[in-house]
């Protein structure tokens, strides 16, 4: 009996649980954000989407400030909507981002009970509390990467969560990878006030910049400094060889590798590597491949240096978008190395030194005894 009630219940579970896993149970809006003022009151209308027709759904509050919360219903059959009223006080004493969690749970049924599962959605309502005195966050972005010559474009953004307006001077630096201040772009003195957001589109011009990364930071004085910082790359039409194979075995076809990786910040096809050793005058073709911007990959091809040994001089010929890029290297081709000949070479010192250490254990035991 105890056995089927094991396996009856194992079986509920699994039903239930597949039930809950598939069941969907929505609410929205899922964010939204408020400044904080004294004795703010403010409505919001929540939807809420469940695939039971009849299930029963619970509404509640939650977070730091769910004492502020009332609800024109707090029980809603397969869905529905609801309203949320929100009254604050007079003042709130901690600065900062404050949550209220607005959360919609399934009532489970008699079997949901017994096993303990219910699904549950909470969204959540940001009450932003202004800092004392002048408080600044600011932030900066691009819009990507970039080719030589393609404009960059940077955007700022740049929030007074201070109870006081200010007046913020903005700038911006761009750098070398080195650290070299290369150019400021000024955007003058800005006007922000309490609890306003701004943002501000900037172009750089890179007709003068030559290829490579860059970091740019963004500069805000309102009595204090206030740095962020990003950065970007300006890409050229070049594709780096990083890696190649280094060594060759004798008497054997041998899979060849070269690493490349893309400068350039756009597409590029029917890339391949053509590698030729000089001094015996052989040379293969890798298969063609395709870089996306700034890409990593290997290119592969297959070379047979026949029964050739030693250090050779080779080149390697990169073509792609009507340029050659060309390296010097050296290749090795070496001996292919008997592995199963070395194993039992080593087994047999390591058995020839064990009898050895044997034999003059015992004949000191043998001293011993006499």
């Amino acid at each position: 009996m105890k056995r089927e009630l094991i396996v009856l219940s194992v079986f509920l579970f699994i039903i239930i649980y597949c039930a809950n896993v598939f069941a969907a149970l929505g609410l929205s809006p899922a964010i939204k954000n408020i400044d904080f003022s004294p004795n703010l009151k403010f409505e919001y209308t929540y939807t809420v989407e469940e695939d039971d027709s009849e299930k029963e759904i619970e509404i509640y509050a939650g977070g730091e400030l769910a004492e502020y919360v009332s609800f024109d219903k707090t029980m809603l059959v397969g869905g529905g909507s609801f309203k949320v009223t929100v009254e604050l006080p007079e003042e709130i004493k901690v600065p900062g981002k404050h949550r209220i969690l607005i959360g919609v749970k399934e009532v489970p049924g008699d079997e949901e009970s017994l096993i303990g599962t219910s699904l549950t959605v909470e969204a959540v309502i940001y009450v932003f509390v202004p800092y004392p005195g002048k408080y600044l966050e600011a932030s900066i972005s691009t819009s990507g990467d970039v080719n030589a010559g393609e404009n960059v474009k940077f955007i700022s953004n740049v929030n007074n969560l201070g109870k006081e307006d200010v007046v913020a001077g903005i700038g911006i630096d761009v750098y070398s990878a080195s650290g070299e201040k290369i150019e400021t772009l000024g955007l003058g003195d800005k006007d922000i006030k309490s609890q306003e957001r701004k943002t501000y589109n900037t172009i750089l011009k890179t007709e003068d910049y030559k290829p490579g990364p860059y970091r740019a930071e963004l500069v805000v004085n309102y009595g204090e400094i206030l740095r962020a910082e990003t950065s970007f790359r300006i890409g050229g039409l070049f594709v780096n060889i990083t890696n190649y194979t280094r060594e060759l075995l004798s008497n054997k076809i041998n899979k060849f590798s070269v690493g490349i990786e893309s400068q350039w910040n756009s597409k590029l096809e029917n890339i391949y590597a053509e590698v030729k050793v000089r001094d015996i005058n052989l040379s293969f073709k890798t298969v063609s491949s395709e870089l996306m911007p700034w890409e990593r990959k290997s290119l592969e091809g297959y070379i047979d240096v026949g029964d050739f040994e030693g250090v050779y001089d080779a080149v390697i010929s990169l073509n792609y978008a009507g340029i050659i890029s060309e390296k010097e290297i050296e290749i090795k081709i070496v001996k292919e190395t008997n592995l199963t000949l070395h194993v039992l070479l080593g087994v047999l010192v390591f058995a020839v030194v064990l009898v050895y250490f044997f034999l003059i254990n015992r004949r000191k035991n043998d001293t011993k005894k006499k």
